[in-house]
């Protein structure tokens, strides 16, 4: 079915894993290995920004699960990508530094880091 939405293009279906955190923690972990040319990936930058728990009004807490919207698709998709790196089902190319814009990339790292330290919950 993905063949006829894009002919020629080569797919790799990534399998499932038993907990989405981990494949949010394998994204943390490859996060740290990407670059982006903010022109090109402001959308998709944005979506993973703005990724977040879904509150539970019932129980006054976040669930284990992301909020689902648009946002949640975009970061989906980038998790995808993370975790077919950490399967080895894809490699990777080293960009020369001078051609790296950081803006983004230091922000997001920002918000990890957040994340990490418990002061930021995704």
């Amino acid at each position: 079915m993905i063949e006829a939405l894009a002919p020629g293009w080569k797919t790799e279906i990534v399998p499932r894993i038993p907990s989405i955190i981990t494949g949010i923690n394998q994204t943390r972990q490859v996060f740290k290995l990407c670059y982006f040319v903010e022109v090109h990936c402001s959308v998709g930058l944005s979506r993973l920004e703005l990724y977040r728990k879904e509150w539970d009004n019932n129980r006054s807490c976040y669930r284990d699960t992301p909020r689902h919207d648009d946002n949640s698709n975009g970061s989906d998709a980038f998790r995808q990508f993370a975790q077919a790196l950490t399967n080895k089902q894809l490699g990777y190319v080293r960009i020369p530094s001078d051609e790296i814009e950081t803006p983004w990339r230091d922000r997001l790292n920002k918000k990890v880091k957040k994340a990490r330290s418990g002061t930021l919950r995704l």
